[in-house]
């Protein structure tokens, strides 16, 4: 009989596992790093990215702003109110920057859980401006009375337009007048005396003391305009962090209110405040700087925002010259410089920004803007440097622009 012999199948051992488990593992550990990294990296150029977007828009705000700043729409009988100030220390004036300012608060850093201090500078501008209203009508109705508009609108709402606020009549006859108030299809015009130009007390308004014309045809286009606006772009901590009541972001915001009839500097609500009659629009979040060294930025990049201005298309710039521009300096200080220069090229008689005969002095002396906004990413990331250091990322740019309305020569 035929013996058979069979072979045992030998399976591994338990030394071989534990090498292949540890030979395993150390592969997946270096993947999982570069993972990390790839998946840190893609973060890092996505908010980067979105931090970029955020500027360019925030440049586009201010571009169109800025190109607004000045506007006063045109009748041949408009005269600016006599409380337009020029003084530099208290009044409100029609243009003027405050240079070097600073806030300091507290912002969650979501990498650690921990609540840090920050300090943010920036510069602050203000101007005023006839604001059109992006509401348009046309007469559905010809006139029956002097005081009573009945439109057909086209654009926007009727609720957007305010007592106070004009309606420009766009015909032959071009009337412009104040409005008392308005329904979803009309608008009562104000016919007392106050509502038209007044030199002798120096309120002057442009408007008419309701219609003067009665023979406006239908589908007269018909716009509306919000009179003498400030306009104000700053840098304020705000509280939109809902993991943190406590936590703050530095935001690019635009203030808006009625110029005061008294002439004396507006007091705008502080951050996270309110105040009847300022709007508040928040352009853009996280607007800071890079981190200063010294005690006050000296670089452009170092600023959330940061603005100058120029009297002879850049060749020099206000926040450098004979007077020094620092914090305590401020607006006066860059008001001694233009003046300076603006004597030097002859402007006559356009020689000074404060001179009160010519409150509105764009309109006759060009002035060039230079704009410089600073963003960050939201978060911080692992310096590709320094792995063991979280830094943000900070993107820059600057706008450098002439408003249309400066030296128009009116």
């Amino acid at each position: 009989m035929r013996s058979r012999t069979f072979s045992r199948s030998k399976g591994f051992s338990l030394i071989e596992m534990l090498v292949a488990m540890i030979f395993i593992s150390i592969l997946m550990m270096g993947m999982f790093q570069v993972y990390g990294a790839a998946m840190n990296s893609f973060s890092s150029t996505a908010e980067a990215m979105g931090a970029n977007r955020i500027k360019r828009w925030a440049i586009t705000q201010i571009e169109d702003d800025l190109q607004s700043a000045g506007y006063f729409f045109y009748h041949p009988g408009r005269e600016l109110p006599g409380y337009i100030s020029v003084d530099t220390a208290t009044g409100q004036n029609a243009l003027m920057i405050f240079p070097d300012r600073s806030a300091t608060y507290n912002t969650l850093d979501p990498g650690t859980n921990t609540v840090v201090s920050e300090t943010v500078w920036f510069d602050e501008v203000q101007f005023i401006e006839d604001q059109p209203l992006q509401v348009r009508a046309q007469l559905s109705a010809i006139p029956a009375a002097n005081n009573l508009l009945t439109l057909t609108v086209t654009s926007g709402a009727l609720t957007e337009v305010l007592a106070g606020d004009y309606v420009l009549l766009l015909d032959a006859t071009y009337e412009i007048c104040r409005v008392l108030s308005t329904t979803a299809t009309t608008v009562t015009l104000d016919t007392s005396a106050s509502a038209i130009r007044d030199p002798v007390d120096g309120n002057a308004t442009g408007a008419s003391q309701g219609l003067q014309y009665l023979s406006h045809q239908i589908g007269t286009d018909v716009f509306f305009v919000r009179p003498l606006q400030v306009v104000r772009y700053t840098v304020l901590p705000l509280a939109l962090d809902p993991a943190s009541a406590t936590s703050m972001i530095p935001c690019l915001v635009r203030d808006q209110t009625a110029y005061p009839t008294n002439g004396t500097r507006f007091v705008w609500p502080a951050a996270n405040a309110t105040a009847a009659g300022v709007t508040r629009t928040i352009i853009a979040e996280n607007v800071a700087g890079q981190p200063v060294t010294a005690a006050a930025p000296n670089l452009p990049n170092q600023y959330a925002l940061r603005v100058d201005i120029s009297p002879n298309n850049g060749t020099t710039w206000s926040r450098t010259g004979p007077t020094a521009i620092t914090a305590a300096g401020g607006w006066p200080g860059i008001v001694g410089n233009f003046n300076t220069w603006v004597g030097v090229n002859g402007r006559a008689p356009y020689t000074s920004i404060t001179d009160s005969m010519n409150p509105i002095w764009f309109r006759n002396i060009p002035a060039l803007f230079k704009v410089d906004l600073t963003t960050r990413t939201a978060l911080k990331r692992a310096d590709r440097n320094n792995p063991t250091q979280r830094t943000y990322t900070y993107r820059s740019q600057t706008l450098v622009c002439q408003p249309r309305n400066f030296a128009l020569g009116q």
